[in-house]
């Protein structure tokens, strides 16, 4: 079949042959690949083989030994070059990784899952690559297999800040600072989100950014744009903690309604906020100013039923632009600037958490994502500015980032529910009473955070909407996961009754903390949880409650739970004007009732 010929091999450079363009093969490298800046090593050609002709490959002693040598003289020198071009594209970068032998420092906070699972956490994924910045201040993550070539940082540093496709809408500065309100409503709404939104949602360092809105105010123009995103991001978010009949509320809208208020404020600031990204070609120059305004208006736009799996997907891809899932310790950043980077990626993941809920992905668990970045420290704002910063918290009472770690391992939790309970068509109910006792065991670590705290001396007031909003969410997953065992006839009486008793305390519960949440006083600034997520978790609790009052699961405190739910119906209605979540369920429950 052969007859001893040689394959024809192709002529031109494997580089060229491979994006198939003409190759004027004139040198090593060719023309073609100088002007695209590839390096001599990589433009080779094809070297002809025999391969047909057994009498081909039959050569002397003296021949085969000479080809050996040369071999490894050749190999040996492309591997001196490969190193050499490598040592150069990482010595051009602005910052580089730890060497591959550097080992983590072990840390209080290194997994978010709950401390009461005995299984070791997972370890931690090596992500390394190069933190580009350039002078203006944006950022880009560069992988170590991009750095093949040794002018591809330069040409990273000198990339346009223009948009290529004209895409940006052109805003100037004066344009987008005379949409703010008034230098006092301004202040207002940054204290009303600094009281309410950013104790549970705590993604910024608070004396950061107080003091970049001192200069901000002395010199409005000299703030980059991306800072006057997070500004309008903050502002839009904090019209949702305004109480309802608000002088400021009344001031900045001519609305009559004030949920019509409360919306016309926050798309007016949201539009502005979109404006200045824009301005700021946001989708090719970002650093974390740009994708903490993105998280927090994401986090603003799900608590007013907005669509956000879109911009979650756009924040997610800049987060992974500028390497924020590969943990800051390895680009030897500082205190403050590694916590900024680590806060913007657990909000972000929250938000993917919430989204994916929302969506009907509820067994997905928020660790899906690869990254190699640890949870925040459980420290104040405070304490990160001492020169003995360390991450664990020694004192073990509660913090500013406290919320935040404890709603993972709920998180957590609720992903186990989901997977293992929810999606099941027969639970083991050995599993459904681990978690229960999880979900106990949780509730017991918290109320030794804060009530013992509370009872000792007195804490801000967001440690005591944290525990109530804690109590909501771990009260609604206790729901879950008994509900299906108290209504399925096909589990048995004793087992139904077990779950029936615990399904009436937890709403009976969660019905109380939705009261709380509305009602008292020094919680005003959280009513925009209670009136939204929380009575999302009430309306679910009071459906479940009447069902089992129906069914007649409740011996001799009928009475008692039936207060408690038509309580809940008045405080339905009461909110119906101000919460469109109260406004759909006052009347289903009262057809319920």
């Amino acid at each position: 079949m052969s007859s001893g010929r040689a394959r024809r091999l192709p002529v031109s450079c494997e580089p060229c042959r491979s994006r198939k363009i003409r190759c004027p093969r004139d040198a090593t490298p060719c023309g073609t690949c100088q002007r695209r800046g590839i390096p001599a090593v990589a433009c080779q050609y094809a070297k002809r083989t025999p391969y047909s002709s057994l009498s081909l490959y039959a050569q002397s002693s003296s021949d085969a030994g000479h080809a050996d040598s040369a071999s490894n003289t050749d190999l040996a020198a492309r591997v001196r070059k490969l190193e050499q071009l490598l040592q150069t594209a990482l010595d051009t970068g602005s910052r580089s990784v730890a060497p591959s032998t550097h080992t983590p420092p072990a840390a209080l906070n290194d997994s978010y899952l709950s401390p009461v699972s005995e299984a070791p956490p997972p370890p931690i994924e090596r992500l390394e690559g190069s933190l580009h910045t350039t002078e203006a201040g944006y950022q880009r993550f560069i992988p170590h297999s991009m750095l093949w070539s040794p002018d591809q940082a330069q040409r990273i540093e000198t990339v346009s800040v223009s948009s290529p496709f004209g895409l940006a809408r052109s805003s100037s500065i004066d344009e987008l600072l005379a949409a703010l309100p008034s230098r006092k409503a301004c202040h207002e709404l940054v204290n009303a989100y600094f009281s309410s939104f950013a104790s549970l949602f705590h993604i910024l360092h608070d004396p950061t950014f107080h003091q970049q809105y001192a200069g901000f105010v002395e010199d409005p123009q000299s703030m980059p744009l991306a800072w006057l995103a997070l500004l309008y991001s903050i502002l839009a978010t904090a019209v949702l903690a305004l109480p309802p009949d608000s002088e400021l509320l009344v001031d900045l809208s001519r609305k009559i309604n004030p949920l019509q208020r409360c919306t016309e404020l926050t798309h007016r600031y949201r539009d502005m906020m979109v404006r200045c990204l824009e301005a700021d070609n946001y989708l090719w120059n970002h650093n974390v100013t740009t994708l903490q305004a993105l998280i927090i208006f994401i986090h603003g736009l799900s608590h007013s039923n907005g669509q956000t799996w879109t911009l979650l997907g756009l924040a997610h891809h800049l987060a992974l632009n500028i390497g924020c899932h590969v943990d800051p310790e390895y680009f030897a950043l500082g205190v403050l600037e590694c916590e900024e980077r680590r806060r913007s990626w657990a909000g972000l993941m929250m938000l993917y958490t919430n989204q994916n809920t929302a969506l009907g992905h509820i067994g997905l668990p928020h660790t899906a994502l690869s990254a190699s970045s640890r949870p925040p420290a459980d420290l104040d704002d405070a304490d990160l500015g001492q020169d003995n910063f360390e991450r664990s918290n020694t004192h073990g009472r509660a913090t500013q980032m406290t919320y935040i770690l404890l709603k993972f391992r709920l998180y957590d939790i609720c992903a186990e529910i989901c997977a293992n309970v929810l999606c099941k068509q027969t639970p083991n109910l050995d599993l459904v009473q681990r978690i229960d006792d999880t979900l106990r065991q949780e509730r017991s670590s918290w109320e030794s955070r804060l009530t013992e705290a509370i009872e000792i001396a007195p804490v801000p007031v967001h440690h005591i909407a944290h525990l109530n909003i804690l109590y909501s969410y771990s009260n609604h997953l206790t729901l879950l996961l008994h509900q299906r065992q108290a209504l399925d006839p096909q589990f048995a009486l004793p087992v139904r009754r077990w779950a029936s008793n615990r399904c009436l305390e937890t709403a009976k519960h969660l019905l109380e903390v939705h009261a709380t949440l509305n009602e008292a006083p020094e919680l005003t600034p959280f009513r925009w949880y209670g009136r939204g997520l929380g009575s999302f978790h009430a309306f679910h609790a009071a459906a479940l409650l009447a069902h089992l009052l129906q069914t007649k699961s409740v011996n001799d405190d009928g009475k008692v739970y039936m207060d408690v739910l038509q309580r809940c119906l008045s405080r339905f209605k009461s909110l119906a004007e101000y919460s469109s979540v109260c406004e759909k369920a006052a009347p289903v429950l009262q057809l319920i009732l």
